[in-house]
């Protein structure tokens, strides 16, 4: 279906998500073209992502706020007198929650999601989706979830532990925050496996790698899954600025591996 107007829309829900460094900015960007919403405070550009993140701060405060009852808090942090690894206040997006963990609301934030999904037609990112997804979805009408599209954004483990390294050397917001490669490892994997094995078997999926969004058949296949055209001219090679490091966690292999299969069915 090719859109130009919200009249040939059916009540369009696009979540993206995904470990962040992973094309989650690229592939919310690439709907930048459609009247469709996708928050009324995105984030601003920044050295890492100079066309724009396509994250609004609200539905960043809401997941951040579903998952801070989880991550254990430190003191301090923030004031710079000394890094810790658990992430604090607007760093969750990098924190590391157990398969058993379980994601529970209240009716203050059913409210503001609510209220958002009020604003129409919607395509939200955000990487804390991997682990607050279900309560987003709980939320929305039996048409409106039927019409629900998820796109799942992956990249080798290697080049975004590398870039995420980067990032946090780079990212004033991330100077109180220090995790290790191995670290950084368990995040990339946990995020998955919410997504593979509490997510994924319910609803309407495209897994998606960073590398084929830079192909047309790649794009191709996201507009034909989500039924709106997308932005071709977004893509841009020579912002894939990132390279694998050495050390690569067997496990993190295998579910990258499971990752590819499920692009390629």
């Amino acid at each position: 279906m090719e859109c130009t107007n919200s009249s040939c829309i059916e009540t369009a829900r696009i979540f993206v998500l995904g470990t962040g460094r992973s094309g989650t900015s690229l592939a919310a960007g690439l709907f930048r073209r459609q009247p469709i919403f996708m928050g009324d405070n995105l984030l601003k550009s920044s050295e890492a992502n100079p066309h724009g993140y396509f994250e609004d701060r609200e539905v960043n405060a809401i997941n951040e706020a579903l998952i801070a009852p989880l991550v254990p808090t430190h003191q301090g942090a923030h004031s710079g007198d000394y890094c810790q690894d658990i992430p604090g206040d607007s760093q969750r997006w990098l924190a590391r929650l157990p398969l058993s963990k379980s994601i529970t609301t209240n009716e203050a934030i059913s409210t503001r999601i609510r209220s958002l999904y009020n604003r129409g037609n919607s395509c939200f990112k955000d990487p804390r989706f991997c682990y607050t997804l279900n309560v987003w979805r709980n939320l929305l009408g039996e048409q409106q979830g039927l019409n629900a599209r998820f796109l799942c954004v992956f990249r080798h483990p290697a080049v975004v532990a590398e870039s995420l390294l980067k990032e946090m050397r780079t990212a004033q917001y991330l100077r109180s925050l220090a995790i290790s490669v191995d670290q950084i490892y368990a995040y990339w994997s946990l995020c998955y496996q919410h997504i593979l094995q509490k997510h994924s078997q319910h609803g309407r999926w495209l897994f998606v790698s960073h590398e084929s969004m830079f192909t047309d058949e790649g794009l191709s296949r996201i507009e034909k899954f989500c039924g709106l055209n997308v932005d071709r001219s977004l893509p841009d090679k020579s912002l894939n600025r990132s390279r694998a490091i050495n050390h690569v966690e067997p496990s993190c292999l295998e579910v990258y591996e499971r990752l590819l299969k499920l692009e390629n069915e």
